[in-house]
């Protein structure tokens, strides 16, 4: 983990100089694919792995504080909610969404995308909305308070959800989404 200002201060570099060093190194058993910090709890931040588990850091002394055997492949995205501080979801090469809680094992729910997850981002504006991009050349727009049936965008290479198609009185979210596989 490095700090910005002291990255931002030292400017552009070219490939013969020295990077400054770490303030923390955590040390994870899997390649990291992902990483996201809490929101509400700045000290808080997530991992992601390469043989499908997750770890729950304390930023602030380097320490994992939780680990979970998330998903049976790798896991290329993991998200804490904006709305609920404990809240992530996480997105796997197996096909599966999953909703956690940094409290317990277990997972609070599970999707079946039926095809690679490469991306999850809870929405700014409305942290129940949970876009899903997926190798099946879609992106998936989920309510986490019903998550029956996405909204879903087809494209080739990228997506952009614009509005919940429903009238409702649930928030509407502009969010743009990459596939990444």
């Amino acid at each position: 983990m490095y700090e910005y200002d002291t990255m931002a201060a030292a400017g552009p570099r070219s490939h013969h100089s020295s990077p400054a060093a770490p303030l923390l190194t955590m040390p994870s058993g899997s390649r990291v694919s992902c990483l996201s910090f809490s929101r509400s709890t700045q000290q808080d931040l997530l991992s992601s792995d390469y043989d499908g588990g997750v770890v729950l850091w304390d930023a602030e002394c380097g320490k994992g504080t939780m680990q979970w055997d998330a998903h049976t492949r790798r896991i290329w995205s993991v998200d804490f909610s904006r709305e609920e501080a404990d809240m992530f979801a996480t997105g796997s090469d197996d096909g599966k969404v999953r909703l956690w809680t940094t409290g317990e094992r277990d997972a609070l729910m599970s999707l079946d995308v039926q095809a690679n997850v490469c991306s999850v981002q809870f929405c700014p504006e409305a942290g129940h909305l949970l876009a899903v991009g997926s190798a099946g050349h879609a992106v998936l727009l989920y309510d986490m308070r019903a998550a029956r049936e996405p909204y879903q965008v087809r494209h080739h290479r990228a997506a952009r959800l614009l509005r919940n198609p429903s009238r409702s009185s649930k928030p509407a979210c502009a969010a743009a989404a990459v596939v990444r596989c």
